[in-house]
């Protein structure tokens, strides 16, 4: 099962890019989750009904579903909480321009990390156009591991 798992983890990596935003966020945009408002609560419903249906796209390989289902979850919290900026969104724009399937901001919101799905035939060509630097990472048994490359 451990090996599997490991297999499956090295297959999606090859179809996931992360880049380094370069942008720092300056405040902490989650704080407008303490208190939920109805709007708020269906929409991370949604949210979380889209983590099921994403653990059945890995088990199944479908990873351009998988990418579909980051972009629908993407727009949904860009809805229920402003954890974007006008830099952020054209990041994404270009992200999905340039060929991903979806993708998404990590961590609270306003800057750090972002990731897309695509195509593993096309992932060079895609991190070539997107001019933001790109970051090689692993998947293991304590999450994501992120090696530095400019040492």
């Amino acid at each position: 099962m451990l090996d599997r798992d490991r297999e499956r983890g090295e297959e999606i990596t090859d179809h996931i890019v992360l880049f380094d935003t370069g942008i720092k966020r300056t405040k902490n945009l989650q704080e407008r989750f303490k208190k939920l408002t109805a709007g708020q609560i269906e929409t991370l419903d949604k949210i979380k009904g889209i983590t099921h249906d994403a653990l059945d796209r890995i088990f199944i390989q479908d990873y351009e579903g998988l990418g579909n289902l980051l972009d629908k979850a993407w727009r949904l919290k860009k809805r229920s909480n402003p954890v974007s900026t006008p830099q952020i969104d054209k990041i994404y724009r270009r992200g999905m321009d340039c060929g991903a399937w979806g993708g998404k901001l990590l961590g609270s919101g306003g800057g750090g990390y972002m990731i897309f799905m695509v195509d593993p035939r096309n992932r060079e060509q895609f991190i070539a156009n997107m001019d933001i630097r790109a970051v090689d990472f692993s998947i293991c048994n304590n999450g994501l591991e992120i090696k530095d490359l400019t040492e």
